[in-house]
């Protein structure tokens, strides 16, 4: 018999018997350019590897940022190599550090987020 101030009895699901997630959190495997890179090419296109399908992957949740600035860029998913990518309109600044952010609007299929992910590059000297 279940008490219904919250209390168990005899019959009554414990709360922690509840069913656990039916998917996990979508993961980052890595990203390109790795955290902390130097000497990055100026054309360099940023590459999120995730372990499985995302959704919700635009502008405004995958960024890139240089002194300040945004850069402007195309952002796809690729799903036969599972990977976000970020690809520059223009290239990098020589010398530079960049600083890609991808925001908690970014799920797999069944809601459950990548996360708010955050690193760091800069670029080598502009040779193009």
């Amino acid at each position: 018999m279940c008490i219904r101030n919250g209390a168990t009895g005899a019959g009554c699901p414990s709360p922690l018997d509840a069913a656990p997630d039916a998917e996990p959190p979508v993961n980052l495997i890595s990203p390109v350019p790795a955290d902390g890179a130097t000497g990055v090419a100026v054309d360099q296109i940023v590459y999120a590897t995730v372990d499985e399908d995302v959704y919700g992957y635009d502008s405004m949740s995958f960024v890139v940022r240089g002194d300040g600035t945004d850069v402007f860029g195309d952002v796809d998913f690729v799903p036969s190599t599972k990977q976000l990518r970020f690809v520059p309109f223009y290239q990098y600044r020589g010398n530079t550090g960049y600083t890609v952010n991808i925001g908690a609007a970014i799920t797999n299929g069944a809601g459950y987020p990548l996360g708010v992910r955050q690193w760091s590059f800069t670029t080598g000297d502009d040779t193009l």
